[in-house]
């Protein structure tokens, strides 16, 4: 089958191939495209949904842990106040067969009692018309209840049988408890053990009760922006306020029939509620253990996404439909030219470069005839450069072999050295002597062109031996040098022109002592960096743009600076254009800068190097 279809594609026209094959390339990427973008939206506005919701759930969070902290703090007062500890140690010591609302004032047998009793009720009273706090009891271990509330919710002599499950436990000293309905009025326990404070026993209990709208008035008005239902639940995951009050105090897994947990402090997970999707975000609280969960239909969140999954289709028919267009056109325009550019590269083929081919176009088959038109013109330009780098090559020879042996430099040596001899200045005669040696023996280097930056150094070296000698110490110089690059390789004799540059016309005309400074290092191993620098000072920067352009230029009119075009010319020829020779001025400094590649052997044609770095 596959067999089938490569032969059905080989045969088939040019165009024919084009047109198949850009409408392959452009539609199904445009295909796989529009389908992962797509998802990528989607998911990422679920995601945003999802962490809107846990946002605003936070926030009302945080407002109910407020409220639930200002209630605390409320019952800890009375806790604390020593009144009310002195009236319930007296009560649970009293055995009454009944239980009363209020102490019974008439009994004269215990005055004490019953001023304090009296101050607990002014303390009930006063506390009882905070925002959002429907009744303050106070209950003895035996039951005797003392409230702020007229008309009590809870019946004294069931009060303890009613709480039982609210009261803490597992040495907790509080317990929001279940909400409890009685009539219109929906409430929220709080139990605030009271223990004596001699013993740690306790010996009754706080009980405030906060209205459950105090709780959906703070997320009554945001209902809307985050979900169809927003449901608060206790430690125990029992609804105690959501916006359907028909759910108040029920189990929240009974009523979303759900098996699972939360898995986690905030997130959410989906659930099918009588054949809907549901999704459930939620934020956990710590402290209490309560959770904040908002619950609403999975598709009013993926709502969103159905605008971009139209806009989406739309844009891939679009693209299909272009595709089309495109490579109608773009097939009928490429195969016309080429014919007629490959009649003109045959000819090329045979040996004619007079022809090329003028292109109309500025498309690929436009930028294909003028690479060739470029190929053929290089290639005649290639030929005349081969005769213009043989006469390079030859130039930079002879200037190599001049600087090798120059008479001038010879001649000064040595009568510097018959005129040492003559004053008897044995050490400096034996110095300028081997210097002089060591110069000529590194400068042949047994006919080798290329030689390591450790020799060329000792030329170097050797060179302002002898001129320092020459010049009875009028200058000194110091040697920088990376120790990773003395092995490498450099053709030769490219310093001693410089440094001889530095001192004829920068040091010998320098008052004060003249300083000469030879760096080398390794620039980020990609090119070796040489540089020579005098404080001569003598140079302006008009001088040193001119011998950089002619440097660059390859400039070979008049007879100045024959040693610098010399070095960067065979710089050049060796190792390309990307590297050679420049001047430069740093504090008042001259600084000649070499650029060489980086090169750890050569092999015997010079020519041809490895650079390893």
């Amino acid at each position: 089958m596959i067999k089938r279809l490569i032969s059905y594609f080989e045969n088939q026209s040019l165009k024919r191939k084009l047109l198949e094959f850009f409408l392959m390339v452009s539609m199904i990427p445009a295909i796989l495209l529009g389908f992962f973008s797509y998802n990528i939206s989607s998911n990422l506005e679920k995601e945003r949904r999802i962490d809107e919701t846990i946002y605003q759930l936070n926030n009302i969070k945080e407002k109910v842990t407020e409220l639930l902290k200002e209630k605390e703090l409320v019952a800890i007062r009375f806790y604390l106040n020593r009144n009310v500890s002195e009236v319930l140690q007296n009560f649970n010591n009293i055995d009454y067969n009944s239980h009363e609302v209020l102490v019974d004032s008439g009994n004269e047998n215990n005055s004490e009692i019953i001023k304090k009793v009296f101050e607990l009720k002014k303390m009930l009273f006063d506390n009882k018309f905070i925002e959002n706090t429907h009744s303050i009891y106070i209950i003895s271990n035996n039951g005797y209840v003392f409230t702020s509330d007229i008309n009590p919710i809870y019946e004294p002599e069931y009060i303890l049988d009613i709480l039982s499950d609210d009261i803490p436990r597992d040495g907790r000293n509080y317990n929001w408890g279940n909400i409890r309905e009685f009539g219109e009025y929906k409430v929220i326990p709080l139990i605030r053990l009271i223990k004596d404070k001699s013993n740690k026993n306790t010996i009754g209990f706080v009980l405030l009760n906060i209205e459950e709208k105090a709780l959906y008035n703070i997320y009554s008005q945001d209902l809307k922006n985050i979900s169809d239902s927003i449901v608060i639940l206790n430690q125990k995951n029992n609804i105690v306020s959501c916006n359907d009050k028909r759910l108040l105090g029920k189990s929240f897994e009974e009523v979303y029939s759900l098996k699972d947990g939360f898995p986690s402090k905030s997130g959410y997970f989906t659930s099918k509620i009588n054949k809907t999707e549901y999704i459930f975000i939620y934020s956990s609280d710590e402290t209490n253990g309560w959770k904040y969960v908002g619950v609403m239909p999975l598709s009013k969140i993926t709502a969103s996404s159905n605008n971009i999954k139209k806009i989406t289709m739309i844009l891939i028919f679009g693209s299909i439909v272009l595709c089309i267009l495109i490579s109608i056109f773009v097939t009928s325009r490429v195969t016309k030219p080429i014919e007629k550019l490959s009649d003109i590269m045959d000819s090329a083929e045979s040996g004619n470069l007079d022809v090329d081919f003028s292109p109309r176009y500025n498309d690929e088959i436009g930028r294909l005839a003028r690479s060739y038109n470029n190929m053929v013109e290089r290639l005649r330009i290639s030929i005349q450069e081969i005769f213009y780098i043989q006469n390079k090559k030859r130039e930079a020879e002879y200037r190599a072999l001049e600087f090798q042996i120059n008479p001038h430099f010879l001649y000064n040596t040595l009568s510097s050295i018959i005129w040492l001899t003559n004053k008897g200045e044995k050490e400096s005669v034996i110095n300028m002597a081997n210097s002089l040696s060591n110069l000529f023996r590194i400068s042949i280097s047994k006919g080798r062109d290329m030689i390591t930056i450790r020799e060329e150094l000792e030329h170097v070296r050797n060179y302002l031996e002898i001129q320092k000698i020459r010049y009875s110490n009028q200058f000194n110089y110091i040697f920088d040098i990376d120790p990773d690059i003395l092995d490498c390789y450099t053709i030769k004799i490219i310093l001693q022109p410089l440094v001889e540059n530095a001192i004829y016309h920068g040091i010998r005309e320098k008052d004060v002592d003249g300083l000469i400074t030879i760096t080398a290092r390794n620039e980020d191993n990609k090119k070796i960096i040489i540089e020579v620098t005098d404080n001569g000072g003598n140079i302006t920067w008009e001088q040193i743009n001119n011998i950089n352009s002619y440097l660059k230029k390859g400039d070979n009119e008049g007879n100045h600076g024959i040693g610098l075009r010399n070095v960067n010319e065979r710089i050049k020829y060796y190792f390309g254009k990307s590297y050679g020779l420049c001047l430069d001025k740093k504090d008042n400094n001259t600084v000649a800068r070499i650029e060489l590649p980086i090169l750890r052997e050569v092999n015997k044609n010079v020519q041809h190097f490895s650079s390893r770095r």
